[in-house]
């Protein structure tokens, strides 16, 4: 990934605000000073907890997933109730199979793409090596045509940034949606 990942920038903004901008606020300013710290604490809970946001929001399905079940399960009483459990028991066989799939943390995510690009780069490397004319070919309009969409998916990311004008094809939804397999 060419983009800078979420946690260099958040060390470096953990590093500004705690070697120079806090230092910088003249002692007399707590309220300034208690802000800032109150920004550094949560720069440093994202920090520590973005590669298991994934975790977190699977535990808390679980957990409701097995509260709904055990609710549904033990209902009794009159329409509502029994129209409630129903409900709850549709909604747990629909989330079932999501709350089943394992968690790959970010780091293992990155791992896995950086072993795919490897791969890639490799069988480029052999294919400009000893390949068919037709396969160097086709491999020279399949980089091109990742790389395009790598620059793509870069440009939406960081486009909070401002450094792109806006631009409605950049949506970061769409463009990440239509890669999935």
């Amino acid at each position: 990934m060419m983009a800078i990942g979420a946690d260099l920038r958040l060390m470096a903004m953990i590093r500004a605000i705690s070697e120079v901008i806090i230092p910088a606020i003249p002692a007399n300013q707590k309220l300034a000073i208690d802000q800032a710290t109150i920004v550094l604490g949560n720069l440093k809970m994202l920090a520590d907890q973005q590669d298991r946001a994934w975790d977190f929001a699977m535990a808390e399905l679980r957990e409701h997933l097995e509260l709904i079940g055990t609710l549904a399960q033990a209902a009794d009483g009159g329409p509502a109730t029994a129209a409630s459990a129903e409900t709850a028991r549709n909604l747990a066989r629909e989330l079932r199979p999501v709350a089943a799939l394992p968690c790959p943390t970010q780091a293992i995510l990155l791992d896995m793409a950086a072993r795919a690009k490897t791969a890639g780069e490799v069988l480029v490397d052999a294919a400009f090596e000893d390949g068919a004319p037709a396969f160097r070919a086709a491999v020279a309009n399949a980089v091109m045509a990742q790389a395009e969409c790598q620059i793509e998916r870069e440009r939406a990311w960081t486009r909070a940034a401002g450094f792109d004008p806006p631009s409605a094809a950049l949506d970061l939804d769409a463009i990440l949606a239509r890669r999935a397999l």
